[in-house]
């Protein structure tokens, strides 16, 4: 029984590790992907940008 205990015990603190370094990545991942939400958002208004300059440019043309 108490060798049963030290193994659960043993198993629960590596799962909390486990728990703890998943956790930590996820915040990683969040923080990465509202970055590149971001950057995409900005580089869709330099498209536009740069599409409303080539229709400028097409009607001097």
């Amino acid at each position: 029984m108490k060798q049963e205990n030290s193994r659960l015990k043993q198993q629960t603190s590596h799962l909390k590790r486990e728990n703890s370094r998943l956790k930590q990545q996820t915040s990683h991942l969040k923080r990465e992907n509202s970055r590149l939400k971001q950057q995409t958002s900005h580089l869709k208004q330099e498209n536009s940008g740069l599409k409303q300059q080539t229709s400028h440019l097409k009607q001097e043309a």
